[in-house]
């Protein structure tokens, strides 16, 4: 049995012609290897990355009132939306976080008697008050400000500080629902 046929006649041991081609298929790999380089998998970060989860809804007259957290790359939003029969989805921002998560929480809906204010109150006990909307309004405010409402509930940036907000009084509102939700850790 015959293990190499060269033309010179060797034998014994490797050749010319496979030390060549040996050589020329590492180089190829090499040259792959720095044009297609393989994705740090550990370090990938997705930059566009959105999910809306919703928390929970309810209907005041006219006007839809949803609650949700709506994550993008490594933060999270706590925020509800506003919709009027008819009209476009509006974004009211509560609560911001850097780590993706919102911590668990119980969200009160406390709607006045006359279905024209609202307020959304935590089980935080830091943040009791997150919200103070005016039902049909273009601003609320909230924990960043009195602000307009949002077209997106992906804002680029969001700012604020201690917020007074109005007294609610317990027998001239109602609560209208409550919303658990178990958190992200």
């Amino acid at each position: 049995m015959e293990l190499w046929s060269y033309e010179d006649g060797s034998e014994d041991g490797f050749g010319p012609r496979v030390v060549m081609r040996s050589l020329c298929a590492l180089l190829c790999l090499a040259g792959l290897a720095a044009i297609f380089p393989a994705p740090a998998a550990a370090q990938a970060v997705i930059a566009d990355d959105r999910t809306i989860v919703d928390v929970g809804s309810v209907q005041v007259d006219n006007m839809s009132i949803r609650f949700l957290i709506a994550y993008r790359g490594d933060s999270a939003l706590l925020a509800f939306s506003v919709t009027k029969s008819g009209g476009h989805e509006k974004f009211v921002p509560m609560f911001g976080s850097t780590y993706r998560g919102i911590p668990k929480i119980d969200l009160d809906v406390i709607v006045s008697k006359s279905k024209d204010q609202l307020w959304v109150q935590s089980s935080w006990p830091d943040s009791r008050i997150l919200a103070y909307y005016r039902l049909g309004a273009d601003t609320a405010t909230t924990p960043f400000g009195t602000r307009g409402l949002l077209d997106t509930p992906f804002p680029e940036f969001l700012s604020g500080g201690p917020m007074e907000f109005p007294q609610i009084d317990p027998s001239s509102v109602w609560t209208l629902a409550t919303f658990y939700y178990p958190g992200d850790r």
